[in-house]
């Protein structure tokens, strides 16, 4: 379901010029049926032992105007700061952009001494500053979108943080 595009982000793979693609965004498709249907039983199953979480991209698949919603972030992805990726190649401030080379903050010892680790966290603020969410990530269906603009609306407002009870901000 996901690709690299060329600009190695991950994102939905539907082609805008395809037959499939049209039925998907219409959401009539046996496919799309069999994954509602599934959605659904998993939900009858949840209590409260048990919580059912879709995911971004598959409310994304089953609800159009969710790929676009998804896509649409602020200027600055504050999310980079809590959710890097570690790999073999290095830090990379995203796990949508693993692989990207603007992505990348680190060489893959970037935690190890705690002189690499200040490197590493210097690194990651000048990513967040350089890097343009709105920008970069237009293509992609971002887990963190609402998170995002809840730290963004929290920096713009000034207000003190208020508890939620009813949101599910995943980070």
């Amino acid at each position: 379901m996901l690709v690299r595009n060329p600009a190695r982000a991950e994102v939905i793979n539907l082609d805008p010029h395809s037959r499939e693609e049209a039925l998907l965004t219409t959401g009539r498709t046996p496919a799309i049926e069999a994954i509602r249907e599934g959605l659904r039983a998993a939900q009858r199953a949840a209590d409260s032992r048990f919580r059912v979480v879709p995911s971004r991209n598959l409310l994304a698949l089953l609800e159009g105007p969710a790929l676009e919603r998804s896509a649409l972030q602020p200027r600055e992805c504050h999310v980079q700061q809590f959710r890097q990726v570690v790999t073999p190649q290095g830090v990379f401030a995203c796990p949508a952009h693993r692989g990207n080379e603007r992505s990348r903050v680190a060489g893959s010892s970037a935690y190890a001494t705690p002189e690499a680790f200040r490197e590493t966290a210097e690194a990651t603020q000048a990513q967040i500053q350089r890097f343009n969410a709105a920008f970069e990530c237009r293509e992609i269906t971002c887990i963190y979108n609402d998170a995002n603009w809840w730290l963004e609306d929290l920096i713009e407002s000034g207000d003190p943080i208020q508890q939620l009870d009813a949101a599910d901000f995943f980070l």
